[in-house]
């Protein structure tokens, strides 16, 4: 087993004298030309590949680089193009890096076909990702293989990445309160959820800002599954039962109380807006989404619901501070009120 941080380590410590071929390269590196790589994550196994590619273009600039993706596998013939491409071999042929991004997708009877020419040419490097290690099909590679594993982050490395990720995407950070809620509410180990919701954050945020946990919020929003619609509709329509169970729904999809609140002032403020037929609101602008405000049913609230549904959100922000009622005891006091 070689460490990922050994590989890029030899690769970027590498100063060749002359011109080398990829053979000569992962030789003093010390990995064969069959790396698998066993990782959950797909935007962390892209990240490594590019550094690698980066950095071996560096030593061989006329380096090839093909990425294939299991999924878009459908025909024997397009497995066999690629079968192809694995025994390109001759005087002329360059270095290239053959990267299965996806490995355990392709079905077992293609990965058959491709594991008789893996690894012959000794001028390619195969980077196979997994998410559970080498697959069967490729047992007899192993011993001609060098295995590797992206570890999962520990807690203080997954806040320190998250914060760089965001310094990659032009803005200057991430709040800490933002970071430990992506954390919390999605998972530590589910980091392409993580990177997938701070890029739609990121859109949100100022380029000499950092990511808040308002931002995260909003993009939570809309990211919100159907139970948030049922959850809103069932308040509009005045009816308890279903909006004590659409609470109750929407809590064990794991969404977060400050979701549902930021939701509703959200839906609320639009519904103001909506009345606003003028434009002159300085907010109406954002708020005017003809295809949002139809979905919240604006013909069930009068102008004096939506300032008492204003208040009653007021109130539910400083009930959800409080620790002597759970959540959901809170939510359905203050949601079946509105």
């Amino acid at each position: 087993m070689k460490s990922v941080e050994d590989i890029i380590k030899n690769l970027k410590g590498f100063t060749p004298a002359g011109a080398v071929s990829l053979a000569d390269v992962l030789k003093v590196v010390a990995i064969e030309n069959i790396l698998a790589v066993q990782s959950s994550s797909s935007y962390r196994n892209s990240t490594l590949l590019s550094i690698i590619e980066d950095n071996l273009l560096k030593i061989i600039p006329s380096l090839e680089v093909d990425k294939i993706i299991s999924q878009t596998i459908t025909s024997e013939s397009h497995v066999n193009e690629i079968k192809n491409n694995l025994n390109n071999q001759g005087l002329f042929s360059k270095a290239k890096i053959i990267a299965f991004l996806d490995f355990d997708n392709l079905k077992v009877k293609f990965q058959n076909i491709l594991a008789q020419e893996i690894g012959k040419n000794k001028d390619q490097l195969i980077i196979i990702f997994t998410k559970k290690g080498l697959p069967k099909t490729l047992e007899k590679l192993k011993k001609i293989s060098t295995s590797s594993v992206l570890t999962p982050f520990s807690p203080a490395k997954l806040e320190k990445w998250i914060g760089l990720e965001c310094a990659k995407r032009g803005i200057s950070g991430c709040e800490d309160k933002a970071i430990k809620f992506l954390i919390s509410h999605l998972g530590p180990d589910k980091v392409d959820e993580i990177i997938r919701m701070v890029d739609k954050a990121c859109l949100l945020t100022e380029s000499n800002s950092k990511l808040t946990l308002k931002s995260i919020l909003e993009c939570s929003v809309i990211d919100s599954d159907q139970n948030m619609n049922d959850l809103f509709s069932a308040v509009a329509k005045k009816d308890i039962l279903k909006t004590n169970s659409a609470i109750k729904s929407v809590l064990d999809s794991g969404t977060h109380p400050l979701q549902i609140l930021s939701y509703f002032s959200k839906a609320i403020k639009t519904l103001v807006a909506g009345f606003d037929k003028s434009n002159s609101n300085e907010h109406a602008k954002d708020l005017h989404n003809p295809w949002f405000l139809k979905n919240l049913q604006p013909n069930l609230f009068s102008q004096s619901r939506l300032e008492h549904a204003i208040r009653t959100l007021s109130e539910l922000e400083f009930g959800l501070k409080d620790n002597g009622l759970s959540h959901e005891t809170i939510l359905n006091k203050s949601l079946t009120d509105i």
